[in-house]
């Protein structure tokens, strides 16, 4: 949990130091410092010391997260954004298909050690790659300043909502702790808005979200990460109880649906490069709604490909959604706050994950427990599948309605231009000024020099 809370607090402000001193930097030294606490984690000495290493790894993980789809689009080849995040998410799911494999193999021929230990190696031939290969950019010319006060308010707020939400099942909504962290967290949220509007280099800039398709981009992110990742939480007991299967078994249906994102992302992501995001997230999006639909319907039948089935079309509907839509995020932001983009759709997608995944627990445990007289999932037995079915629909109906939400931001985004892109230093140049003009909706907000954007 130290990790997360670390990464989403730290997302947008390493995204924005990214584009005062250079996107390139702030990915190498973000790389540097993952590397550093993976080895400094496989060295530790007691959980104090893990802690601490985990936090300088999250340090890490935050530069690189919020920077390297700002990266992508900034070395693109003209009309090549959207192919460029289609890699991209098919790396992703590649790597959360075979990490949890590895991590097993691992340990069942070492120590746990090795599990941080591997990512050393790993880490170094990484960043020899991002040095020898990523063009070097300076920063933004406004250096005026980094907003350290919006940056800590910020921080705090995700932190304690996001810990709030994880434990409000465990704790109880009702408690003292659940409701001082979320009454707290949005008191600093609201603290966060009003630094953020006085700053003269804020941390957020919010005349973004004035952009219809940045800001229903976002939205439609948060609002699927949120659907999927919670319903993906529960298959795990569902196969498990329901099912009986065991880790390999369990393992290889799991990856099934990263597996179908990595099919779709490249094509999807290099197709919204012709024709534009918004066909191509609609699609995306309503996959994965009818994909949940359909587990509703056939997860009575105690069978895996009742399960497998819609997990895969969930799978490449998220892949036909993510690389468009990321492709759309970046190009609806001015280029000096494109490593700021990055991070607002990071924690979108954090944040929208740990959501899921409470909503998700608290629909299907108190589900399961009124239909078990009070039991929790933990006391399952074979008679109580039908319990077992009844909050996992319960479940799903909450998800689909959510992702019924992103279906519909989908449909109402603006128009996202599919104008060329260059590379560093090519056609696309930075927007003068953000709060003297913004870009209407169906503009990108990249245009060629010397004319103003708008």
């Amino acid at each position: 949990m130290i990790f997360l809370l670390t990464l989403t607090a730290l997302l947008t402000s390493a995204g924005k130091l990214g584009d005062l001193y250079g996107l390139k930097k702030i990915y190498v030294l973000g790389l540097l410092m993952f590397v550093a606490g993976s080895a400094l984690c496989g060295a530790s000495f007691g959980i104090g010391s893990l802690i601490v290493f985990r936090i300088v790894q999250a340090c890490g993980s935050a530069m690189t997260a919020s920077t390297s789809p700002a990266l992508a689009a900034v070395v693109a080849m003209p009309g090549e954004r959207g192919r460029a995040m289609g890699w991209i998410g098919t790396a992703v799911a590649v790597g959360l298909s075979a990490g949890p494999p590895l991590g097993g193999i691992l340990l069942s021929i070492g120590s746990w050690r090795w599990i941080f230990l591997i990512s050393f190696p790993l880490g170094i031939f990484a960043v020899a790659g991002a040095l020898a290969f990523l063009p070097g950019r300076s920063g933004s010319r406004d250096r005026s300043g980094f907003d350290l006060t919006g940056s800590v308010l910020m921080g705090l707020a995700l932190a304690a909502i996001l810990l709030g939400s994880s434990y409000g099942r465990t704790w109880g909504w009702g408690s003292w702790k659940v409701s001082l962290l979320l009454i707290g967290g949005g008191i600093l949220l609201v603290a966060f808005i009003f630094q953020e509007k006085r700053a003269e280099s804020p941390v957020m800039p919010f005349m973004l979200f004035k952009n219809r398709v940045f800001s229903s981009a976002v939205w439609s992110a948060a609002l699927l990460y949120c659907a999927t990742i919670g319903i993906s939480f529960l298959v795990v007991f569902y196969l498990t109880y329901g099912l009986g299967l065991g880790g390999l078994e369990l393992g290889l249906v799991m990856a099934v649906q990263p597996l179908g994102s990595a099919v779709s992302a490249p094509f999807s992501g290099r197709a919204s490069d012709k024709i534009g995001s918004r066909p191509l997230v609609v699609a995306g999006t309503m996959m994965v709604t009818l994909a949940m639909i359909s587990m509703w319907i056939t997860c009575d039948i105690k069978s895996i490909w009742s399960i497998a089935v819609p997990l895969a079309f969930i799978g490449l509907g998220f892949g036909a959604f993510g690389s468009p839509n990321s492709s759309a995020i970046l190009g609806a932001a001015p280029r000096e706050l494109l490593g700021v983009a990055g991070g607002v759709l990071a924690t979108a997608r954090t944040l929208g994950m740990a959501v899921g995944v409470a909503i998700a627990g608290v629909v299907f445990g108190n589900s399961f427990a009124s239909a078990t007289g009070g039991l929790e999932i933990g006391n399952y037995k074979a008679r109580m599948f039908a319990a077992l079915v009844h909050g996992f629909r319960n479940a799903l109906v909450v998800a689909v309605i959510i992702s019924i939400g992103a279906v519909v931001l989908a449909l109402l985004r603006g128009r996202d231009n599919v104008r060329g892109r260059g590379r560093d230093g090519g056609k696309e140049s930075v927007q003068g000024d953000l709060s003297a003009k913004m870009i209407p909706d169906d503009e990108d907000s990249i245009c060629e020099p010397p004319e103003p954007c708008g």
